[in-house]
């Protein structure tokens, strides 16, 4: 089932404040997103190898390195 939100709803139901606060953290946690990214592609030479997200990639090579140390 499929669920749609009236964004209008939602922004009528907090306050100025609590707003500043979400809109505060999604830009921290956007640069945070932004800073894994460019870590990525500096760094992990042929990635990004997929059409992912940062979060996805890092994900994909930390289970990657995990398996392969654990096949050593």
């Amino acid at each position: 089932m499929e669920y749609k939100v009236d964004q209008s709803i939602i922004y009528k139901n907090i306050s100025i404040q609590e707003f500043d606060k979400l809109f505060t953290e999604h830009q921290r946690l956007s640069h945070q997103i932004d800073k894994l990214a460019l870590f990525i592609i500096e760094n992990i030479g042929g990635e990004p190898s997929k059409s992912e997200g940062a979060i996805d990639t890092a994900i994909r090579l930390l289970k990657e390195a995990y398996t392969q140390q654990e096949a050593e």
